[in-house]
């Protein structure tokens, strides 16, 4: 525990934390604000309460304000800063807000009054005129441009400042009507994102929240742009930039999801849901809420957790603030039973501290929560942020990862929106946001120092520092690392907060306190520099002891000893001085250039970094340093959306700068900026080359980032890291979705060395080798992700840190890999590295860490034995090795004679997997035999394999097994494994993943087994092998162990065991035990054998009728044929099944009466011939019988015939059936559109039914041959005879005279059915490739074809006149006849046939028929029958049919609706296509009516339209119409006159309308149809008429046709003859 007690008289206690991973050590020390620096009581606790605390941006410093002690700023330390006070009489500050990238503090006052406080220069601008009301809020802009106010009266003002600091209100708004203005956001939109790259501007607009729920948007001049509501109080107010949505947290815990849409004046609520709250939270609401990644939420709401929203993804989860031996324990949910409600009860998992305020580190991804007994709970996140879709308007390429639940944390959905509304959102999404758990808030510390209760936390600046102020007080805690440094022998490592150790070589270690808290260290052969960015000390060391030489005053943030020169940094100087701390030089940066904040010193050279990226390099072995080269700025090029070259911005902020060994290069380590929210480490590592002018950087994967860089001391070239892992989440051979495809571009551009045309041009000098390496590296790829799911499964462990040494190159692609290795658990953290060993610190022992050593790879086992020169050519072989440069690497080495270094070699090469480099090492080694190995390995595909059979000729089983798991040979890893006797891990590979040779593994285990003796163990592998049933007796019986033997045959109750046992018994003569073994396991067939064998055929008789084994069955019956017992064989020959046996003895004994029985029940073949047999013993009957039940037809009709055996012929032809055979698709005798409708045109066809082919029916008269047509031809005769013709047609079918059947349907009216027709159908034949030379072919061909032809056209005339019109059609079709196909169509009347037909024919002809059928259905009332009627009539260009069409539309809008204005439209379409008709006569004749229609339309029309507005014109129009004498042909006079009457009526002018309704009638035309009966009435009444109405104009005066019209039409005609039936 570091304590602040022994150099300073205050409260400063601190708190040792391992960081996870082991990669860093800390202590947290608590300093409370205000204190004297001689000790004295808080200044806060003296005064008053403690109002608000806010955190500089640019520096760390707080202010604090306290009840009537105004405005303080105090350091990290809490140490008040000098003069750096603000007071106004009888008013405190109760708001505050630091200017970004600046040290202008605004405060809101308790009087109204908002001042700019510049704490830099102490000058102060106030304006008290605008605020008349206390001060609630205040908040400058991101970019520092706006500044806000408001007030508890509900004003809002937004100030702009001038180049002097001072104030002006840029607008000024009323937004609450009285109502206390609580919160405010800044709406950032990606277009101001944009603009800050060029110049910065401030946002447009900014939402403010009420205390009674009122949220307004307003823009920079203060006008309300829209508004919202949110129920009950509010709360907390969030922008969520990344969905451009507004989050609005009310007191009553309900969530508000707001989007403003330009145009409108209201918000638009996107969802609104209630967040989950203990019944005790829920009385005070949420406190507060904040951001801790896009789209994440966290809350505080008074009660013992932090709750968790993830928006996007609509889930929510908590940690709770339970502290078990000082581990944070990730909280979860109890929910008690089911109390029959369906819900359970959410219970607090802890006892009574309740979280009081909540803070988030967006640079370290820690939060911070406080509670209400002073404790303060730190969890950092390490779950993955959001990603940029790929394919939005962001340039991006990540994918949407996949979404996965939590196991118990999850507490439900955010509920109330609708699933539409999800939809739209995830649609319109931008950016994959992964799910996170409580998994994902991995703990780090818990602070309990403070007694009192928190009222809030606030993280500062830097990653350290955090402000928590309580009731009367105010505290800092900084988190100090634990500082390290390693120069040549010497290492200096911080034990606390003042206590160092000092490790010179292997023996000598001092540890000695210092007179300050330590915030860095620096060491050199003879020296110690520690700082605090107060003082400084300089310690002096020799043999034992360590003396202070020098103490003196400094503000450094970094400084840096070399000899007995300090280095410091100072504002915007680097001050070079003695060890006594007297300034000798300064070297001063410009304000553009930055000010110094990292140092570092490597043998002569000093490296310096600025706060705005700037670096440079000092040789500092002279009197005053000279600058080496020009320095660089830590860039990279920007561009705009639009292409446009941007400023370069910072690749991000620099955390730790390295100095190589001769002052070429700088490595780096910086943070990224993500967002809004999130600064995560760089997974790079960066090296400036000064030679080269240019940054190089390698990246360690999307799963790790660099925590500390060392350059050797000696070795310019080599650089040690090292890496910790992102987070727990996924581990290094888990990569989720959303992070493969980067992180295989990461594995190709970092990891993976791929020379391609470019380097060839680049270095021609090169060997092609190089491009053959990269091939095979790129084919790798593919295995090595397989690798990663295989290690995943087989449960590897991936380590927290990995040491990764690299070769910074004069190559292209700059930083390589040249080895890496897991931390071991027994070391800590990298220190340094000095060839041949990389040093570590150990983890504590006895509370003391150790300085270990490791050696590199490339030297191991040569550590003691190589001289500088071997050394110097090892490190330039792995370097040139490292490049792919073998010609040099062969170079470097080739003088070399020590075996031993060979060696070493051959291992490296195994690790960099150079198998061309093995090869020259195992010749040089004198390895025969592993040269020969090698040699014999390259007959296998992958690299990995032929490297591992170098590692196995080694004795590197370890990597040989780590290289066959990487390509996914495990079948050779489980070789190797079975080899080298690891039995136990070779069945785990082979059980996971090498599973066909599971069972070879066992086996082999079993043998080695064998060998050692242990049967029991043997015998367990056999069985897992499935060869136990060989091998165990094999084993057993090689043994002598002939009744262990015995015993576990009799302990496995396994048949064939059982039978080998008895087969045993038997071979020994044991007929009586073999009996009792077969017995045993029911084996009737080895007992019948046995008991024939010993004569017992009673027996033997009694098993095979008691068994339903046909062998043994059989094999008794073969006895009893043998002994002549010919009953008995025929017996056990049927219950065999055997009955062709049967019938063989039955017909050499002459048992002809049992010859049917057992012929019935034996194959098909056997019937056949025993039915021969019979006819030759003139047994016709039993023949004929056994003929037809054979398959033989035409042999059985045949004997009917020749025997006169005519009902038996009459029987047969009843039982002959259609059989079902799928249709060859030659059937069909079109193609295409065609070939289609010709399978629709039948009900229960393909298209209906849904199968792909139409079942055809044949006749299947005989399986095994063809069946005699005048056999078949004789029997339809007979069956003419007896007037059985539908019998007769199909015989006719079967023997293929298809124009017999024909012809008997047509004159004897039999029904052809759909079978029939089909299988009258014939293929349509086809002239080979080979054949078209051959006219014989060819007419035989064209024979066929014509043959087919006639016959459908007469199976389609056949079935018209039986009134089969769906069947007719398709046989038209069929043969190519459409029209006559969509005529017979026409006749069946099937009217989505029709359309389907005409639709797939495309034929002028049918598509006219088509449409005038169409016309005479009920078109008017179906649209999808009107459109098909346009589009028939359109495809065929029937203009005029069409324009007739249109005519009729409008005429029945007039007629039936009155609607002259859609039969106007309807008339006008006509004109269109009259347009388009070819007769010019024709088309003028018509042009000329339906115009002058038109015009009569229009004017009536245009009447119907001013009868409203300008009614005299109106009655004009209608007279002129009446008087036209062409109205009629247009207008229904009927209508002019209703529309008269109609409007006199409404203008109450009865006798006006009384006169038009006698005009109407002197016109002949009837009143009834055309006015409403009750108007009517109305108007006889007030003229004094009984009745308008006229009984001698009814309703029914309509022409119509008459029912003899029809007659007078042959219907049959008119299909086959008149292309333009229907309409006319």
């Amino acid at each position: 525990v570091g304590s602040g007690q022994a150099v300073r008289r205050r409260r400063a206690r601190g708190w040792r934390r391992w960081g996870a991973g082991g990669a860093t050590m800390s202590l947290y020390i608590d300093f409370p604000v205000g204190e004297a620096e001689g000790g004295g009581a808080a200044r806060a606790a003296e005064s008053g309460r403690v109002l608000c605390t806010a955190w500089c941006r640019a520096e760390p410093v707080l202010a604090v304000s306290a009840a009537e002690d105004g405005v303080r700023v105090f350091n990290e330390e809490g140490d008040a800063l000098e003069d750096c006070v603000l007071r106004r009489s009888s008013c405190d500050a109760l708001a505050m807000d630091w200017r970004v990238r600046s040290k202008v503090l605004a405060c809101g006052w308790d009087d109204g009054a908002v001042t700019l406080w510049n704490t830099k220069d102490k000058s102060l601008k106030e304006d008290g005129s605008v605020h008349s009301s206390r001060t609630t809020l205040v908040k400058w802009s991101p970019e520092g441009g706006r500044l806000l106010s408001a007030d508890s009266g509900g004003t809002v003002a937004i100030w702009r400042t001038d180049y002097r600091g001072r104030l002006a209100v840029a607008a000024k708004r009323d937004v609450g009507s009285g109502e206390e203005v609580v919160c405010c956001a800044w709406m950032l939109t990606p277009d101001y994102r944009e603009a800050q790259r060029e110049l910065p501007t401030p946002p447009q607009h900014v939402f403010v929240g009420t205390r009674l729920g009122t949220v307004a948007l307003l823009d920079l001049k203060g006008e309300l742009v829209a508004s919202g509501r949110c129920p009950g109080a509010l709360r907390t107010m969030s922008w969520f930039e990344e969905e451009q949505r507004l989050v609005v947290i009310g007191e009553d815990g309900s969530l508000l999801q707001f989007r403003f849409v330009s145009g409108s004046d209201e918000l638009e609520v996107l969802s609104k849901v209630k967040l989950s709250m203990t019944s005790s939270a829920s009385r005070d609401g949420v406190q507060k809420a904040i951001w801790t990644s896009p789209g994440l939420l966290a809350t505080c709401a008074r009660e013992p957790m932090v709750r968790f929203w993830d928006i996007p993804n609509d889930q929510s989860y908590f940690v709770t603030c339970d502290n078990v031996d000082g581990i944070i324990r990730v909280g979860t949910k109890r929910v008690d039973k089911d109390d029959g409600s369906g819900e359970g009860k959410v219970r607090d998992s802890v006892g009574q501290e309740a979280v009081t305020d909540i803070s988030f580190n967006p640079r370290t991804r820690v939060l911070a929560a406080s509670t209400t007994g002073g404790q303060i709970y730190l969890w950092r996140f390490v779950g993955k942020s959001a990603t940029v879709l790929a394919g939005s308007k962001a340039n991006a390429s990540e994918e949407s990862a996949s979404r996965s639940g939590g196991d118990n944390e999850a507490e439900g959905g955010l509920d109330g929106e609708s699933d539409a509304d999800k939809e739209n959102a995830i649609g319109q999404r931008k950016f994959n946001y992964p799910t996170s758990s409580a998994k994902n808030w991995e703990s780090v510390a818990t602070l309990s120092a403070i007694r009192a209760p928190v009222t809030k936390i606030e993280w500062g600046p830097r990653e350290s520092s955090l402000a928590v102020t309580m009731e009367n007080q105010a505290s800092v805690m900084n988190e100090t690392i634990l500082h390290r440094t390693l120069r040549n022998d010497v290492a200096a490592m911080q034990l606390s907060a003042q206590k160092l150790l000092v490790q010179r070589g292997a023996s000598t270690r001092i540890e000695s306190h210092v007179g300050l808290r330590i915030k860095g260290i620096d060491v050199n052969d003879t020296h110690v520099l520690v700082w605090n960015q107060k003082k400084a000390e300089v310690y002096q060391f020799q043999d034992d002891r360590m003396d202070k030489v020098a103490s003196f005053p400094s503000k450094a943030e970094s400084m840096a000893l070399y000899g007995e020169t300090v280095f410091q940094t100072n504002g915007n100087q680097l001050e070079v001085s003695n060890v006594q701390g007297v300034s000798r030089k300064a070297i001063s940066f410009s304000e553009v250039e930055g000010e110094p904040r990292f140092l570092h010193i490597n043998g002569k050279f000093l490296a310096v970094a600025t706060n705005k990226g700037v670096l440079k390099v000092y040789d500092v072995s002279r009197r005053e340093p000279r600058q080496v080269g020009s320095g660089t700025r830590f860039v990279e090029p920007q561009r705009s959306r639009s292409g446009k070259a941007l400023k370069a911005a910072l690749i991000g902020e620099i955390r730790s700068i390295r100095c190589n060994a001769d002052g070429t290069r700088v490595s780096i380590l910086s943070d990224v900026v993500k967002g809004q929210f999130m600064c995560e480490p760089d997974t790079r590592i960066h090296v400036w080359n000064l030679d080269k002018d240019e940054m190089q950087a390698y990246d360690f994967g999307p799963d790790r980032y660099p925590v500390s860089h060392f350059w050797d001391g000696q070795e310019p070239k080599l650089l040690a890291c090292e890496a910790k892992r992102v987070g727990k989440s996924l581990s290094s051979f888990e990569e989720c979705p959303a992070t493969r495809k980067s992180s295989d571009a990461a594995l190709r551009g970092s990891r993976l060395r791929h020379v391609t045309e470019d380097d060839e041009a680049a270095s021609p000098g090169k060997p092609s080798l190089e491009r053959q390496e990269s091939e095979q590296e790129k084919e790798r790829l593919q295995k090595i992700r397989i690798s990663r799911q295989g290690r995943r499964r087989s449960g590897v462990d991936v380590a927290e840190v990995e040491v990764v040494t690299l070769f910074a190159t004069d190559e292209r692609v700059g930083v390589m890999m040249q080895d890496s290795f897991s931390l071991d658990a027994g070391l800590d953290a990298l220190l340094g590295v000095k060839v041949p060993r990389l040093f570590f610190i150990s983890k504590p022992v006895d509370g003391v860490p150790r300085l270990k050593g490791r050696t590199m790879r490339d030297f191991v086992g040569l550590d003691q034995k190589v001289d500088e020169d071997t050394k110097r050519a090892l490190i330039d072989f792995s370097y040139h090795l490292t490049i792919g440069n073998m010609d040099e690497a062969y170079k470097a080495v080739k003088l070399i004679e020590n075996v031993s270094v060979w060696e070493n070699m051959a291992h490296m090469c195994v690790k960099t997997r150079r198998l061309d480099v093995a090869e020259m090492c195992m010749g040089n080694m004198g390895h025969a035999r592993g040269a020969a190995a090698l040699r014999e390995s390259k007959k296998e595909p992958e690299r990995e394999a032929q490297i591992a059979m170098v590692a196995i000729q080694l004795g590197l089983l370890d990597d040989a097994e780590r290289l066959y798991a990487d390509c996914g040979r495990f079948d050779l890893l489980n070789k190797m494994l079975r080899a080298s006797g690891q039995w136990t891990k070779a069945l785990e590979v082979a059980n996971s993943f090498d599973r066909i040779h599971l069972r070879e593994t066992h086996f082999e285990f079993g043998r080695h087994l064998e060998s050692l003796r242990d049967f029991k163990a043997a015998i367990a592998n056999y069985e897992a092998s499935g060869t136990h049933r060989k091998q165990v007796p094999r084993m057993l019986f090689e043994a002598d162990r002939i009744e262990e033997l015995e015993g576990y045959i009799q302990s496995q109750c396994d048949e064939e065991l059982t039978k080998w046992w008895g087969q045993y018994c038997e071979s020994l003569e044991e007929f009586d035990r073999a009996i009792q073994v077969y017995q045993r396991v029911g084996d009737e067939l080895s007992l019948v054998r046995l008991h024939c064998y010993l004569g017992n055929m009673r027996a033997a008789s009694e098993i095979a009728l008691n068994s339903s084994n046909p062998a043994a069955s059989y094999h008794l019956a073969r006895n009893c044929e043998q002994r002549g017992e010919v009953h008995e064989a025929i017996q056990f020959y049927s219950r065999a099944g055997r009955y062709n046996h049967a019938v063989r003895l039955a017909k050499e004994s002459g048992m002809n009466t049992e010859i049917v029985n057992l012929a019935l029940r034996a194959p098909k073949s056997t019937m056949v011939e025993a039915a021969r047999y019979l006819e030759s013993k003139r047994m016709f009957e039993d023949a004929v019988v056994l003929f037809q039940k054979g398959g033989n037809i035409p042999r059985a009709l045949d004997l009917c015939f020749r025997a006169e055996l005519f009902d038996l012929l009459a029987t047969i032809t009843d039982t002959l059936t259609l059989r079902k055979a799928a249709r060859p698709e030659s059937r069909q005798s079109g193609s295409g559109a065609a070939g289609e409708a010709s399978a629709s045109l039948v009900p229960g066809s393909p298209s209906e039914t849904g199968s792909e082919v139409s079942p055809r029916e044949e006749y299947d008269p005989e399986d095994s041959a063809g069946h005699s047509p005048e056999i078949l031809s004789r029997c339809a005769e007979f069956f003419i005879e007896h007037n059985k013709f539908d019998k007769a047609v199909n015989l006719y079918i079967a023997a293929g005279e298809f124009e017999t059947a024909l012809e008997l349907c047509f004159h004897q009216k039999v029904q052809i059915s759909e079978d029939m027709a089909e299988s009258m159908t014939l293929d349509k034949l086809s002239v080979p490739d080979g054949a078209r030379k051959d006219p014989k072919q060819v007419a035989k061909v064209k024979e066929h074809n014509e043959r087919r032809q006639r016959l459908l056209e007469s199976i389609a005339k056949c079935c018209k006149k039986q009134g089969s019109f769906h069947l007719a059609a398709k046989k038209y079709t069929q043969a190519g006849d459409r029209l006559k196909a969509m005529k017979s169509l026409l006749r069946a009347g099937s009217t989505d046939k029709i359309i389907f037909f005409a639709g797939v024919s495309r034929s002028r002809e049918i598509y006219i028929l088509a449409a005038n059928y169409l016309q005479n259905l009920d078109w008017r009332n179906d649209p999808e029958i009107m459109k098909s009627i346009i589009s028939f009539y359109s495809k065929a260009k029937a203009y005029q049919q069409l324009a007739s069409f249109y005519d009729a539309c409008a005429q029945y809008e007039i007629d039936e609706y009155r609607e002259y204005a859609k039969a106007l439209g309807a008339f006008k379409e006509a004109v269109k296509y009259i347009g388009k008709v070819q007769d010019e006569s024709l088309k003028e004749e018509m042009l000329m009516s339906l115009q002058q229609r038109i015009a009569l339309v229009e004017r009536f029309v245009q009447a119907q339209k001013l009868v409203g507005s300008d009614p005299e014109e109106a009655e004009r129009i209608c007279n002129s119409l009446l008087a036209h004498p062409e109205v009629g042909t247009a207008i229904r006079v009927g209508d002019i006159f209703a529309l008269l009457v109609e409007h006199h009526f409404k203008a109450r002018d009865m006798d006006q309308a009384h006169q038009l309704i006698e005009k109407m009638k002197a016109r002949g035309v009837a009143v009834g149809p055309y006015l409403d009966a009750g108007m009517l009435d109305q108007i006889a009444s007030a003229v004094g008429v009984d009745s308008l109405l006229d009984d001698r104009y009814g309703r029914g005066k309509h022409d119509s046709h008459g029912a003899d019209d029809a007659d007078m039409i042959d219907e049959d005609d008119e299909i086959e003859e008149d292309l333009a039936w229907g309409h006319k």
